[in-house]
């Protein structure tokens, strides 16, 4: 998990990398070289943020989550940092996941607003629309009660 522009959580198990680092090392290292390159001015707030999303943000995603686990064996192993990189990776994800559900929080946001302006009204006796407090109202429930009971007493 990228927080921040940085590794938050990590589940990667870099033993794995390790043994198929030499065979891909220079290819996986220019790859994100020039990806830090290509990225660096919209990290860094010089490139129009608007254009480069719009233009590259869903393929600069998916290719970086690719190379994630590199990125965290380069750190670990080496120091390198592609700050810049897993900066503009967790924005522009953010932003990809924001425009995805968007249409359904409205939906959502419907639904608990029907919620909450649906719901049942209580039945209103004569006593409670004289303004009655609840304490009377409730003692004459009981006071009726009682006598119910009585009532199925005498019937026995």
């Amino acid at each position: 998990m990228i927080k921040d522009g940085d590794f938050a959580q990590v589940n990667y198990d870099i033993k794995r990398v390790t043994p198929e680092w030499t065979k891909v090392n220079n290819e996986v290292v220019a790859f994100l070289n020039k990806s830090e390159s290509f990225v660096i001015p919209f990290a860094a707030g010089v490139a129009d943020d608007a254009i480069g999303f719009q233009e590259t943000a869903a393929s600069f995603v998916s290719t970086i989550n690719f190379v994630t686990p590199v990125i965290y064996y380069l750190r670990q192993t080496q120091g390198s940092r592609h700050a810049s990189v897993l900066k503009l990776w967790n924005i522009w994800h953010d932003r990809i996941a924001a425009q995805a559900l968007a249409p359904a929080m409205k939906g959502i946001q419907e639904l608990i607003d029907a919620a909450e302006k649906n719901k049942i009204k209580p039945i209103r006796r004569k006593w409670c629309a004289r303004g009655d407090d609840f304490r009377t109202f409730l003692g004459e429930v009981v006071s009726s009660v009682q006598q119910f009971g009585r009532l199925h007493e005498l019937r026995l």
